[in-house]
Parts: structure tokens; sequence; C-alpha cells
């Protein structure tokens, strides 16, 4: 089989699993408020904040009317704080309050605690080849966040 169809049915393949675990684990997370817009936007601001609303709407993708309405839940639920740019006071700066970062942390725990229940049902041998798959997941998942 040419390298180039091996390519897109391994590609195929591996969109199909990683949209399947992906769904259970956002499942895990999302309650009846708690979306998975808002889930992101909540994971944005822990890994790259304080952020600006107009920086955090193009992080996430969205508009900032949107996302302005997102973060003003999320001030709402006491998981992300809001202050004034130092730089720009007419701007502000949206950061995690402790009640988002444990709350991030309970999800964080629950999904990996999911996931090593899932991995325990591997044969060795499976573990291993998926083990020795994670650097290049990490190095396709960089890649994907810089495009």
């Amino acid at each position: 089989m040419p390298a180039a169809a091996v390519d897109q049915d391994v590609a195929g393949r591996l969109r199909i699993a990683i949209s399947r675990i992906s769904h259970r684990l956002r499942l895990q997370a999302q309650s009846d408020d708690m979306t998975p817009t808002r889930l992101s936007a909540l994971a944005i601001v822990a890994k790259n904040g304080p952020l600006r609303l107009g920086d955090l709407a193009a992080r996430l993708g969205t508009s900032a009317p949107t996302m302005s309405r997102i973060v003003d839940w999320l001030l709402q639920q006491g998981l992300v704080d809001r202050w004034p740019d130092p730089d720009d006071q007419r701007a502000g700066l949206i950061g995690m309050a402790d009640r988002g970062t444990a709350w991030l942390d309970e999800i964080r725990t629950r999904n990996t605690g999911y996931l090593a229940e899932k991995l325990a049902i591997l044969s060795e041998r499976e573990l291993a080849a998926l083990a020795a798959a994670v650097p290049v997941l990490e190095r396709i998942a960089a890649e994907s966040e810089n495009s």
C-alpha cells in the first residue's frame, strides 16, 4: 500500500479514536451549566492566563461578545477573577480563581483515573506500544496548538 494511503488510513482511525476518547472525557467534565466551550475557556486561562478578553476569544476562536458572556458566567461561578490590566487601565485581565484551579484539578484527576482504568485492560505489549506513542501524540498536539 502506498505511504499516502497508509497515512490517510492511520489518520482516519486516529481521528475517530481521539474523538471517542475526547467525547467521553468531556462528558465527565460537563454538567448542566459547564458547557464544553466554558470548559475550554477555563482551561485556556489556566494554561495561558492571565489574558485579555480579546486574546482569550482569539485562542478559543470565538467573538469578543460571546467570550464576554462566557467570562461573565465563569466569574459568577467564582472560577476566574478579573482585574485591571496594569499596562492599559481600559482593559481587564482574566485569571484563574482558586475555585477554578481546584475544579480543573478535580476534573483532571477524574479523567486520569478514567484513562488509567481503560489502560489497565491492555496487555503489556499494548501498553508499551501506547507508551511509545505518547511522545508522538504530544508532538502532534503541540503542533496543533501552534497552527
